[in-house]
Formats: structure tokens, sequence, C-alpha cells
């Protein structure tokens, strides 16, 4: 009888109804979008980060990480063939390789542009990265030749192509300067700002020609079958040499997961207010429906209904106004945020914005869509409307019988 009461009472009056029901639209709608959001950008920079740049650890000279913004090339990374030894020993299945990363000055006889180098082993480098998939011609990079992946990035800012020429400046591991025209074999995009906006990709031993760098590397890469292993990589990577600094994935990302705290701080802060609102409206609606049949519950106080089931009657009433205005705001929000789960939202920046960053950003941001958080945002909707049914509810069940029909 309590429901079919609740429910009939929420049609007495529509418009107020549908009023009410709109902030739990927004807040529900909000939710999905927002928590989506959040959750989106941080598993989007650590996937496009860690597949196409950063892998799965990252073994680095310490003196180098304090440095790490220069990218010197005085500062090499100990023991490189030693540590690739041991983790291959470890995981037979794992990847690992030497890396050399530098600044490197592009022009194309008119324009120049400072950004940075990167040269590796392209066999290794494909198993890793599998940058092949992301060019235009499908290849991996070529040993012993004057070529380069362009980022897609870059190519748009010097109007080039596959197959054309540019002029690479570079400073040497001696301090001199060195300048090689280069090939375009392929030009790149894969998602990744960093690499698609401000990196030129060549094969190792080109690198080390170009720098006349005989040897020695800035760092290593490795890769694992299971990710979650680097930890015990760089516990071991730390027994080789003291004078490296091995990084996991979980140690880069940590920071921007930090980052992200602060990000959904803001979202719970303006969800919090938005049902709040919602909670108010639920709570004026019930008191305005109260006052128009305080004749009735007074009745029905005189034939023995005790408080609590009164109260009762006024949360399930605002349950099912929580619960319909739950469910709009899901039907609202949840098939935009599968869109850009889907799709992804892209984010402008040409490669001069990035000259001189060495920081990973996803040139596509995805959302990130769970059922748990779906039913989350309904069962919130309709917990903050119940909890606003409590205040006239109470104020209701204050009166005398004879009050109540007094006053009604």
């Amino acid at each position: 009888m309590l429901i079919k009461l609740a429910f009939r009472n929420m049609f007495r009056n529509k418009k107020r109804s549908i009023l009410s029901m709109l902030t739990v639209i927004v807040g529900v709608m909000g939710m999905i979008l927002a928590y989506g959001l959040a959750r989106g950008v941080e598993e989007t920079t650590i996937r496009v980060d860690m597949e196409t740049d950063f892998g799965h650890l990252r073994v680095m000279n310490k003196k180098y990480k304090e440095d790490e913004a220069n990218l010197p090339l005085d500062l090499p990374v100990h023991q490189p063939n030693t540590i690739i030894q041991r983790i291959q020993g470890k995981w037979p299945n794992a990847v690992a390789f030497p890396r050399v990363v530098f600044k490197v000055d592009l022009s194309d006889g008119q324009h120049s542009l400072r950004c940075r180098g990167v040269a590796l082993p392209p066999d290794a480098a494909e198993k890793a990265y599998r940058f092949s998939q992301y060019g235009q011609r499908k290849v991996k990079l070529a040993e012993n030749e004057n070529s380069i992946f362009l980022g897609a990035e870059l190519a748009k800012t010097f109007e080039k192509k596959v197959g054309e020429r540019l002029t690479l400046l570079v400073r040497t591991r001696a301090g001199s300067m060195n300048a090689l025209d280069f090939t375009i074999r392929d030009i790149i995009a894969t998602g990744n700002m960093l690499v698609d906006g401000n990196t030129v990709l060549m094969s190792l031993n080109t690198g080390r020609k170009l720098l006349q760098m005989p040897k020695g590397a800035t760092d290593v890469i490795a890769w694992f079958p299971n990710k979650e292993v680097s930890v015990q990589a760089a516990s071991l990577v730390q027994k080789i040499s003291t004078q490296n600094y091995p990084r996991t994935w979980q140690n880069k990302y940590q920071d921007i997961i930090e980052l992200q705290k602060a990000d959904r701080m803001f979202y719970n802060a303006l969800i919090a207010i938005i049902m709040l609102v919602a909670a108010i409206g639920i709570a004026n609606t019930l008191l305005m429906s109260g006052y128009e049949r305080q004749g009735e519950i007074g009745m029905m106080m005189a034939q023995g209904m005790q408080n609590h089931r009164i109260i009762q009657m006024f949360a399930a009433e605002a349950a099912f106004l929580g619960f319909f205005g739950s469910l709009f705001g899901l039907l609202l929000g949840a098939p935009l945020a599968f869109y850009f789960q889907a799709n992804g939202i892209s984010i402008p920046g040409g490669a001069e914005m990035l000259e001189g960053t060495t920081m990973s950003i996803s040139t596509t941001i995805y959302f990130s869509v769970s059922v748990q958080l779906l039913v989350f945002s309904v069962v919130l909707g309709v917990g903050i409307s119940v909890l606003g049914s409590l205040w006239p509810a109470w104020r209701f069940t204050r009166l005398k019988p004879i009050e109540a029909l007094t006053k009604g």
C-alpha cells in the first residue's frame, strides 16, 4: 500500500516532480562523464607512454636522471650489455635494448626546430613498440642507413612526405657540431605527442655515427610479457651497479596518478554540490507535496499509522523520484561516455608547442567507463534522494493527528 501511495503521489504534481528529478539527472550524468574522463585521462596517458616510449622499465645513470631535461650524452648508463644479458637470462621472453636519446635541430633549409632524437636497435624497437603499425609505409627502421622515422606532427610542420629529406644538426659526444642529411623512411602517428610532435627516430648505429659516439647508451629499455615483474627486474639491475637508477612504470606513473587525485577532488566537490542541490530539491518537493495532502496524512495517523510508516512512505516517494532521475541521467550520460570511450577526444597541438618537452602527452583522450561506475551513480542518485526525504518526513511526524487534520 505504501509503495502504491508513494508512486501515485509522485504524479500529483508532474511539473514539480520533473523539476526535482532534473537535478538528479544532471548529477548522475555529470558523475558518469566526469569520472569517465578522469579515469580515461589516467589510463590513456599511461598506456600511450608505455607503448610508444617508456616501456616497463627504464635504466639510466643516477646523475642523468637529475639532468634528464638536457638529455646529456656524457652520463651514460653503466654496464648496459650486462643489464640486458641479466634481464633476458632471467626472463627469456623479455625485450631489452640500449637507447640513445639526444637533442637535435631539425631543418629544411628555411626553418629549424629543436626536438628529441632517439636511436635504438630496429629489431628490438619493432618487438617492443611496433612502430611499423603506426607508419604510412608499415616498415621498420633501417640499419646502417641515413634514414629516419618522422612524427606525423613534425611532418605537418615541415610539410614533408615519405622519401623527402631533412637536415639533422646535433652536438656530438665530444661537444662539436655535426650535421647530416636524412631521408624520411616513414611518417608515424602513435597518438603520443612526444613522439609525433617532438621526436626523430633512427637506428642505433646511425645515431651513434651522427653523434660520433661509437659505444654506450643513455638508457636501457626493458619490456616483459608480464609488466608486473618490472619491480623484480629493477631489484636485479640495482645489484649490477649502484650508479644506475632503474625506474619502473609503477614508479613513473605514480606521479600521474597523484596529479589525477587533484582532478578527482575537484570532480568530487562538483558532484557533491550537485547532489546536495538535488537533495534540497527533493526535500522541497516532498515538503510541498506533504502540505498539499496534510489532511490525508492526519487521517492516516488518526487511523493508527505509526510514524515510521509515514517516514517510509516519504522515503519510497523520494526513491521513485531518485530512481527515475538517475535512470534518465544514466540514459543520457552513458551513451555519451561510451561514444568517447570508443572514439576519444582529440587534443589540438603542433610540434612548435611541444618544442623541448620530454613529457608524453596523448593526442586523443579516451573515456574509461565501467559497469561499477554506472551502477554506483544510480545507487548514489537514489540514496541522495532518500536522504533528502528524511527532513520533511520527520517534520510531519512531529504533528499530532488533530493538528494535521485541522491544518489540512
